[in-house]
């Protein structure tokens, strides 16, 4: 108690002190009843006072739910829940807000707000746990090895887990795939794959079911780009990359990365699992797919399926022409169809199948030795469309089976300074020309297209009709095309061959050395004042202007 006061009365009369001194008070100290006297500040503020409610160094009063009391004195941080005052013992643990640690390092650590943890794993596969921030190789791999990421819901939202080869154990034959677990999806796709020594991928947690990686891997300089390796492809010409060709299309589908072709490399396809049966042999190419090829040449491995090539697809489960892609756009991109070692005669397919898509650009681009058709473009408008915007440029086909080019059903498209070459069968398959505008129905009608300054030479077959011609037209379902300056020589029968070709503008045609003659004798459809030529002449009306082959 520091001073007593007596309740007074409104009679009560004031007891009157001649002095005080200064810097105190009157009053009375203790707890019994007594005279007043004049209590000097400094006894009133005094520690003797609060040891009246503790003598213990540290110790705070407090007003407890009865009366005054002391809080015993220790390490912590004073902590009050509304009644009571108390400590929270330092440091602070994770149920508190803190890490539970002493040092920075070690708040940051797996014992701590796990932000920075490596964990090591050897020559076997691994389980990443939800609480492994970075896993890193430590052995060199004797065989292929798949790590399988947790669930991306198990982790927050923005998290992230990096996988690294910090051994140098990874080679191109030995890869590490980091798969997926469950249904989440990686990048779109099921897994990434490590093939260089060295390489590391950091993928990062939508808390869903997303991971989205950024990757150092072979082949890849700049983190927008993704070459078929980066899928775990070796691209050595022996090995069949079939899974991870389609594990990089569907990668960098919808611009997600840069297609880049590994420079003059060849990759080999044609046993696609994903697909089965008689699609195995092809590779779907998605929307938003742009691609420098650098001349690597995807090769047909030997003994294919049917149908086979690149397939502008973009539905789930087989190609089946019901899902054309759109915003295509590929440079620089081989296609071998390995036509000597294939055993089936693999009819009306393609090795670049553009079928019911919109605004296809093809640049540099060669489909070769294909048991099919070169290039393909077309649609049917009763289905789900033809394909429009299309636009091929120094594109060629060469030594293909059916046609270097067949259009059916195709609309508003340029094809310039190409060529279409040696396409020969002895089965009479298809129409057996360079190019052949082939709209032979009215869903599958050619419009409103320019083939210009492109030639077709050395084009041979056995169908008595169009058979070894350069450039034909027929179905008399095509309206508005134009031919401008082109170039046929040395093909089988005709240079430009026509049955009902439709309305087709014809100008600036030159050839050579054609069997038969430079145009066939359909002379109704051709130009005024134009008529068929001989095998090595012009023909009369035409001006004979040189086109290079």
């Amino acid at each position: 108690m520091l001073f007593a006061v007596t309740n007074l009365s409104s009679a009560a009369i004031a007891q009157q002190f001649q002095t005080i001194p200064p810097q105190s008070v009157i009053g009375r100290l203790g707890s019994s009843s007594g005279p007043a006297s004049a209590l000097p500040l400094s006894s009133i503020f005094s520690t003797s006072v609060f040891d009246q409610l503790s003598t213990t160094p540290g110790a705070i009063p407090y007003r407890g739910p009865g009366s005054w009391t002391a809080l015993s004195p220790s390490v912590g941080l004073l902590y009050n829940n509304g009644t009571t005052p108390s400590y929270l013992s330092l440091p602070l643990g994770l149920t508190n807000g803190g890490s539970g640690q002493t040092t920075a390092a070690l708040a940051r650590s797996a014992a701590g707000f796990n932000i920075e943890g490596y964990t090591g794993h050897g020559d076997s596969i691994y389980t990443i746990l939800s609480t492994d921030r970075t896993v890193g190789l430590t052995a060199t791999l004797t065989a292929a090895r798949i790590w399988t990421l947790p669930a991306a819901s198990s982790v927050n939202a923005g998290a992230e887990i990096i996988v690294g080869d910090f051994a140098g154990g990874i080679s191109s034959v030995n890869t590490l795939t980091v798969q997926r677990s469950g249904s989440d999806t990686i990048n779109g796709a099921s897994s990434t794959v490590l093939n260089t020594a060295f390489a590391r991928v950091a993928l990062r947690s939508d808390g869903v079911s997303k991971w989205s990686t950024s990757s150092s891997s072979s082949g890849s300089t700049n983190l927008n780009i993704k070459t078929p390796k980066d899928y775990g492809a070796a691209c050595d010409g022996v090995t069949d990359d079939s899974l991870a060709i389609q594990a990089w299309f569907d990668g960098i589908r919808n611009y997600a990365y840069v297609g880049w072709g590994v420079p003059g490399a060849t990759c080999l396809f044609g046993n696609n699992t994903i697909y089965g049966g008689g699609f195995a042999s092809m590779v779907s190419v998605r929307s938003g797919t742009i691609i420098f090829g650098n001349y690597m040449t995807l090769k047909l491995k030997n003994s294919a399926q049917q149908n086979a090539g690149l397939n502008f697809y973009d539905g789930a489960g087989h190609p089946d022409q019901t899902s054309g892609a759109s915003n295509v756009d590929i440079y620089q991109l081989i296609i071998d169809g390995n036509r000597t070692n294939q055993t089936n005669t693999l009819g009306s397919a393609a090795l670049i199948y553009i079928v019911s898509s919109t605004r296809i650009t093809l640049r540099d681009v060669r489909a070769i030795n294909g048991r099919t058709d070169g290039f393909y473009v077309g649609g049917d408008s009763s289905g789900n469309g033809n394909t429009t915007f299309f636009r091929l440029e120094n594109v060629e086909a060469n030594n293909n089976y059916r046609t270097g080019l067949s259009l059916v059903g195709a609309t508003r498209g340029v094809i310039t300074g190409s060529r279409f070459n040696a396409t020969s069968n002895t089965n009479n398959d298809g129409t057996q020309c360079g190019v052949d505008f082939e709209a032979d129905g009215a869903t599958t009608a050619n419009t409103f297209i320019t083939i210009e300054n492109s030639s077709a030479f050395n084009n041979g077959g056995t169908l008595t009709t169009s058979g070894g011609s350069g450039f034909c037209f027929f179905g008399g379902n095509n309206s508005n095309l134009t031919a401008d300056g082109l170039s046929a020589s040395g093909n089988q029968k005709y240079g430009l061959w026509g049955g009902t070709p439709g309305e087709v503008t014809v100008t600036r045609l030159r050839g050579a050395t054609n069997g038969t003659a430079l145009i066939n004798g359909a002379t109704d459809w051709l130009p005024v004042n134009v008529q068929k030529g001989s095998a090595n002449g012009c023909g009369t009306g035409f001006s004979c202007v040189g086109v290079p082959n």
